[in-house]
């Protein structure tokens, strides 16, 4: 099961490899269905790399440094001593995959007996779901290039597995307080979602033993190491302006009974496991962990946050070993073939939906979806090696790359970071490159940008690099690519920027 979940993990990584040997295809490194979400990460490392702090490299203006996050920082200085930013981040992989692996095998074995049921309960743990079941509920689909939600659930698993060793045995709850720690660090959903899990738990276990004073007292340290990442994000969100941007983008979610109607295959037997008591604090855990999970989506959902979904990161671990502990407290008649059913519940609960996801997630990954060309990637090695400062103009989707390749800063490249307007911005580039803007008009539409460099990538009219003579300083031609360096001291002309466009351009960023 290692072996599947770490394949399935690597599949786009495997495809673009395969596809670059034998196609020709550019190699980007990029280890992702949705590209858009990866070339932020990197833009992110490649800022830390230099600064540590990280700002927003999706807009031309100067943006506050002032996003700090564990991982990040560690591939920024990888970044720094030579490495490149796609295999600084990827080296995170294996950590994140194994970690989750070896997170939901402790917790199977720890809370059922007997092999069957271990190996049902750890295969729909990881590979669990119906047909029509959101993406962000299926455990795989979150390492297509999600690697800091994935080390996220890893520290979260650990985390609950060392609090449980710590009040089995009167041991420190430190080691599990910097875990749950950096797991809200890392992706906060998951800490909001800890803190309610023990929380819950605590309650659970100490209500029975009639020493609730505990459950303030034991989890204390846990529970500020959680709070602390939490409130640096709600920090950002008040005092930083594009994160505040970035954070109302992503607002908003499937409504709540949507999402338990696609649970219900795993949450129907799970409840089963309801009737039996928790005589542990992971069986408590488990138990709290899917209110919990849907807790916190309700109140992102509500105004609270962003991104609902993310709140159900994992979510199939708990409701896989409730329901296997569910389903064997049924007192099944002796001639029962329960294997046989067990493997055709397993069979249904994983197969359909793992041959959905790949099929629909296809099209985003085949080599018609890359619409990067060797001169393209050569121009932006250019603009890597230059020494010369400054921030690039160049059309979506090359535009995303920019700062992931590069370090430098972009004009338009990311839906979420990329504002105002982003569609407007591509728009503005593409009818620039296509030669829809008077010479006049183009040259103060770059000029009013501030951007050093114009990337022309091979879509680009040949007649640009006469329009915009009187402001480029110097031309460097990659194959049929070219890059211009823009003079700053070029006269500026106004420039009138036209009305939205009520349709946007077929590629469109969103």
């Amino acid at each position: 099961m290692l072996g599947v979940f770490a394949g399935m993990s690597v599949w786009v990584l495997g495809l673009g490899l395969w596809w670059t040997l034998t196609q020709g295809r550019v190699w980007t490194g990029l280890d992702a269905v949705y590209v858009q979400d990866i070339t932020q990460y990197l833009a992110w490392i490649q800022d830390a790399s230099r600064h540590v702090l990280v700002s927003d490299l999706f807009v031309l203006r100067g943006t506050a440094h002032d996003y700090l996050q564990p991982a990040i920082v560690v591939s920024g200085g990888l970044v720094a001593i030579g490495l490149p930013p796609w295999l600084a981040l990827l080296l995170w992989q294996p950590v994140a995959v194994g970690g989750v692996f070896c997170g939901a095998r402790a917790l199977v074995h720890d809370q059922l007996p007997g092999r069957v049921a271990r190996r049902v309960a750890l295969a729909l743990a990881l590979f669990g779901g119906s047909i029509g079941t959101f993406q962000d509920l299926w455990l795989p689909w979150w390492t297509w290039g999600y690697v800091f939600g994935v080390l996220s659930l890893a520290a979260m698993l650990a985390s609950l597995l060392s609090y449980d060793h710590a009040t089995r045995r009167g041991a420190s709850v430190w080691p599990s307080a910097l875990l749950a720690g950096l797991s809200s660090w890392l992706h906060p959903w998951q800490g909001a979602v800890l803190a309610l899990i023990i929380v819950g738990a605590e309650i659970v276990v100490e209500t029975k033993s009639r020493q609730v004073w505990r459950v303030l007292s034991r989890p204390a340290p846990v529970l500020v190491a959680i709070a602390l990442p939490l409130a640096y994000y709600a920090l950002l969100d008040h005092t930083d302006p594009t994160w505040r941007l970035a954070e109302r983008s992503l607002a908003g979610g499937l409504p709540a009974w949507k999402v338990l109607l696609m649970l219900a295959p795993l949450l129907g037997p799970a409840l089963l496991a309801y009737r039996v008591t928790a005589r542990s604090f992971t069986a408590a855990a488990l138990r709290t962990w899917p209110p919990a999970a849907l807790g916190v989506y309700l109140a992102n959902e509500h105004g609270l946050g962003n991104e609902p979904a993310h709140a159900l990161l994992g979510i199939s671990i708990p409701l896989a070993i409730l329901a296997t502990e569910g389903v064997s407290t049924i007192r099944w008649p002796a001639v029962t073939p329960r294997r046989i059913l067990a493997t055709l519940a397993l069979l249904a609960l994983t197969a359909p939906q793992a041959m959905s996801e790949f099929t629909s997630k296809w099209r985003y990954v085949r080599p018609t979806a890359g619409p990067i060309t060797s001169s393209d990637w050569q121009a932006i090695g250019y603009l890597a090696r230059d020494p010369e400062p400054g921030g690039v103009l160049a059309g979506f989707p090359l535009g995303r790359y920019i700062p992931a390749e590069t370090g430098r800063r972009t004009y338009i490249g990311d839906v979420f970071w990329s504002e105002p307007h982003p569609q407007q911005r591509e728009l503005e580039v593409a009818r620039l490159l296509a030669g829809r803007i008077p010479p006049a008009g183009a040259r103060a539409f770059v000029l009013s940008t501030g951007a050093r460099f114009l990337l022309a990538d091979c879509t680009a009219r040949a007649s640009l690099r006469r329009e915009l003579a009187p402001i480029i300083r110097a031309t460097h031609p990659f194959g049929c690519a070219t890059v211009y360096q823009l003079d700053p001291n070029s006269a500026q002309e106004p420039y009138q920027r036209p009305r939205r466009s009520a349709t946007p351009p077929a590629d469109r960023i969103g």
